[in-house]
């Protein structure tokens, strides 16, 4: 699961590097991000949900989530990158 700090660094990274984080994310979950195009608006948005999320809501939406995915999506993020 994602702490709330987890989730404030998440908010707080520079657009570009949100883009590039959710396109790793969305292949670590087996999506296809081949046509994702996100706008300044769009990651705006993508923030400011993100900012609202409390470790209860990230716990309901990724309850059916495997712990191995949940990991690799984490890794994606790199949290210890700055």
């Amino acid at each position: 699961m994602f702490s709330s700090n987890e989730l404030k660094k998440i908010a707080s990274m520079p657009d570009n590097e949100l883009k590039e984080k959710i396109s790793l994310i969305i292949n670590a979950a087996g999506g296809n991000n081949s046509s994702l195009d996100l706008s300044s608006a769009d990651v705006t948005k993508i923030k400011k949900m993100i900012s609202e999320l409390t470790e209860k809501d990230v716990k309901k939406i990724m309850e059916d989530i495997p712990e191995e995915k949940i990991n690799e999506i984490k890794s994606k993020i790199d949290f210890n990158s700055k």
